[in-house]
């Protein structure tokens, strides 16, 4: 069975709660700014990123809060930036199997 999906990508600048799509099977977020992201307990430093994924079929559920902490030593003239790239990958409606 061959399953379709679509993927949808959103920036966010500051802390935010993520609710997964109803058919999500996978999620990503990238640290963009420059402060540190932290996003399912695991600190991302800025460029870093993260991804959680269900095997094929799977869907995931649930809700996850994505924070930002400033960096230990900030550089004279720093500007915190908060912000991260979401990505979240999900079924298309219709599909056998899905519920």
């Amino acid at each position: 069975m061959i399953l379709k999906y679509q993927t949808s990508t959103r920036t966010y600048g500051g802390p935010i709660n993520i609710t997964l799509d109803r058919l999500c099977n996978g999620i990503t977020i990238k640290n963009s700014g420059n402060s540190i992201c932290v996003f399912a307990d695991d600190p991302l430093q800025p460029g870093e990123s993260k991804a959680i994924g269900g095997n094929k079929g799977e869907i995931l559920q649930g809700r996850y809060n994505v924070i930002f902490k400033p960096i230990a030593s900030p550089p004279p003239g720093y500007v915190q930036n908060d912000e991260c790239v979401v990505t979240q990958k999900y079924y298309t409606e219709g599909q056998p199997g899905l519920q």
